[in-house]
C-alpha cells in the first residue's frame, strides 16, 4: 500500500474472483476494456488469466506511477491476448469526459485519497468530473468519488463497472449523492461486502461494486463470498424497502424485518426532541493541553486546571459518572486536567516555560491551533454538560450521566436536557433495543469494528421516552455494563407495556440487533 498515492493493492485472490464472477454474467463478448488505476497489473493479470474470451480486446490502462505502469504494461504484452494496450502515465481524471470513448468493460480499485491531502488542481479536476455528472462540484470529500463518476460516464450503454470501493460508498453522508447517481445510471447494482482480512492493512472497510448498464433483473442487491476461489456467493438481500435512504447499510436485515422497523421508526420522536447536542471540546493537541495531576501541578498549571474526560476509555463504571469515579481516574496517574489558559495573564515561569516547550514541538502550528489569537487559548470550553455520548461506540453505545461536574473533549458529545425532559428518564430511554439498531445503521464503521456517528446522526436517532422513578432508574443503573449486551436493560419490558409491542416483535428487534453487533465486531 502507498498511502500518500491513495493506493492499496488489490489482493490477487479477490482480482481474480472479480473477473471470474463476471465470466458467465457478461453475454456479450467484450470489446474494450479500461483500468482507470492499474497500479502493478493484478486486474491485468487476473483478466488474461480467465476463461472469459478476451482475445483481440482493446486494453486501456492509467496510472501516474510510471514504474507501475510499466510493469502492468508488460504484462499485458506477454500475455498475448489483447489486441492493443494502450497506456497512459497520467492521471486518469485529466482525461475530458467529452471524449466520445466509451468502453464495455471498467474494472479496477481507484485511489483512496482525503480532499485535505489533494493538490488543488486535483480537487478542481474532481469539482469538474462531479459538475459535468450534474452533481454538486462542493461535496468532493474524497477522489474515489470522482473515479466512480468518471467512469461511469466513459462506459458503454450496455457496459459493466467492477470497482473496488471503501465501504464509505454504504455508510458515510458525502456519498449519499453518489449512491443516487448509481441508482440512476445502472440497471442493476451488485454490492459484495467483505471481511476486514480479506483486504488486511489498511484500517478500511471495502465492498466490492458490480454495476449493470443493462439488466432482464434490475435493482440493488446486496451479496457476501462463501469461498473466492470456486466464486461460490450468497444474496443476503435486496433492498427494494428502504429503511434509510441516504444509507445502504441495511443490506442484511429482511423485508419483513424493515416493515418492523420503519413502523416503529415513523410512530417515535428524535433525540434532539428531547435534548441539546454540542460537540465537545477541541484541544488541537490533547497530550499537551491535556495532563495528569502530579503533570499539571509540576507545570505551574493548577490554577488553570479542568478536570476532563480525554476518551471513553476511562468510563467503564456504568451510566452515572461520579467524583469517586473521576477520582480513581487521576489517583492512577492518568491524563485528567485541561488546561484553560483563556485568561492566563500574570507571568507563571513555570508555566510559561511549559509554553515554551509546546513552540518547541511545533504545538502552536498545528491546524486548530494556529487559528486562535494565542495558540494556547482553547476556545468554546463553555460548561459542564449534563451528561455525555462518546462519538466512537466499540460494543455498545455510551450515554452517562455527567454527576463529577467534568469536561469532556471532541471524542463525545455534550448533552443538556430541554424543558420537561428529565435527565434519568432520557438515559434509560436511551438504552433500548430500538435506538441500539438505529445507531447501528446510521453511523459509520471503521476497520476494527468500530462505529461512529456524527453529532447530526446523533441527533436524529429515535428514541422512546418514558419518564423513570428514582427506584425505577437506580435498578436499571445497577444492571448496565459496557463490556456485555444484556437482553434485560434494552427495556423489553417497556417496549411490552408502554409501546404495545409484542412478544415476536420485540425478539425480532433484539435478533435484529445481535445479528448487526455481530456483522460489525464479531463479538459473539
Amino acid at each position: 500500500m502507498k498511502k500518500t498515492t491513495g493506493s492499496y493493492y488489490t489482493p490477487i485472490k479477490l482480482a481474480n474472483f472479480i473477473v471470474r464472477y463476471l465470466d458467465g454474467r457478461i453475454k456479450e463478448k467484450v470489446t474494450s476494456i479500461l483500468e482507470p488505476s492499474v497500479g502493478d497489473g493484478v486486474f491485468v493479470e487476473a483478466l488474461y488469466n480467465s476463461a472469459h474470451n478476451l482475445q483481440g480486446t482493446d486494453l486501456t490502462l492509467f496510472d501516474i506511477n510510471a514504474e507501475d505502469l510499466s510493469k502492468a504494461e508488460k504484462k499485458a504484452q506477454s500475455s498475448n491476448v489483447f489486441n492493443h494496450i494502450h497506456s497512459s502515465n497520467k492521471d486518469f481524471l485529466s482525461i475530458d469526459n467529452d471524449l466520445k470513448i466509451k468502453y464495455s468493460f471498467i474494472v479496477g480499485n481507484p485511489p483512496y485519497i482525503k480532499k485535505k491531502s489533494l493538490p488543488y488542481d486535483v480537487i478542481a479536476r474532481c469539482e469538474e468530473h462531479h459538475k459535468g455528472a450534474g452533481l454538486s462540484g462542493n461535496k468532493i470529500n474524497n477522489i474515489w468519488t470522482s473515479f466512480v463518476v468518471s467512469c461511469t460516464q466513459k462506459l458503454n450503454d450496455d457496459g459493466v463497472m467492477a470497482l473496488v470501493l471503501p465501504a464509505d460508498l454504504l455508510q458515510v453522508k458525502y456519498a449519499e449523492e453518489i449512491r443516487l447517481f448509481l441508482e440512476k445510471e445502472f440497471s442493476r447494482l451488485e454490492i459484495f461486502t467483505l471481511d476486514a482480512e480479506d483486504f488486511p492493512g489498511i484500517g478500511q472497510e471495502i465492498i466490492v461494486l458490480f454495476a449493470y448498464k443493462e439488466s432482464a433483473n434490475s435493482g440493488t442487491f446486496f451479496y457476501e463470498v462463501l469461498d473466492f476461489d470456486d466464486c461460490s456467493v450468497k444474496q443476503i438481500s435486496s433492498n427494494g424497502l428502504m429503511i434509510n435512504q441516504s444509507k445502504w447499510t441495511h443490506y442484511n436485515l429482511r423485508q419483513s424485518e424493515i416493515h418492523l422497523l420503519n413502523s416503529i421508526n415513523e410512530k417515535l420522536p428524535r433525540i434532539s426532541d428531547y435534548v441539546d447536542v454540542r460537540a465537545g471540546i477541541v484541544t488541537g493537541a490533547n497530550k499537551f493541553f491535556i495532563l495528569s495531576k502530579k503533570e499539571i501541578w509540576s507545570k505551574g498549571g493548577r490554577s488553570y486546571a479542568l478536570p476532563v474526560l480525554r476518551n471513553s476509555s476511562f468510563v467503564k463504571q456504568g451510566v452515572d459518572f461520579t467524583h469517586d469515579d473521576f477520582k480513581k481516574i487521576t489517583e492512577s496517574s492518568k491524563p485528567a486536567f485541561l488546561l484553560d489558559l483563556s485568561n492566563k495573564s500574570r507571568e507563571n515561569k513555570k508555566l510559561d516555560e511549559y509554553l515554551n516547550y509546546g513552540k518547541s514541538l511545533n504545538i502552536h502550528n498545528r491546524y486548530k491551533c494556529s487559528l486562535r489569537s494565542e495558540w494556547y487559548h482553547i476556545p468554546n470550553i463553555g460548561k459542564p454538560a449534563e451528561a455525555f455520548f462518546f462519538k466512537r461506540i466499540h460494543l455498545i453505545p455510551k450515554v452517562i450521566r455527567n454527576l463529577s461536574n467534568v469536561y469532556v473533549t471532541d471524542t463525545a458529545y455534550k448533552i443538556d436536557t430541554k424543558k420537561n425532559t428529565d435527565m434519568k428518564s432520557f438515559v434509560r430511554s436511551f438504552y433500548t433495543v430500538i435506538t441500539f439498531i438505529y445507531a447501528e445503521l446510521m453511523g459509520r464503521k471503521y476497520g476494527g469494528g468500530v462505529l461512529e456517528l456524527t453529532p447530526n446522526e446523533f441527533k436524529n436517532l429515535p428514541l422512546f421516552y418514558w419518564e423513570s422513578t428514582e427506584t425505577e432508574y437506580d435498578e436499571f443503573s445497577r444492571k448496565v455494563s459496557f463490556g456485555k449486551i444484556d437482553h434485560d436493560w434494552l427495556q423489553p419490558e417497556a417496549l411490552r407495556s408502554r409501546l404495545g409491542l409484542s412478544d415476536m416483535e420485540i425478539q425480532t428487534l433484539i435478533s435484529i440487533y445481535l445479528r448487526l453487533v455481530v456483522s460489525r465486531t464479531k463479538y459473539v
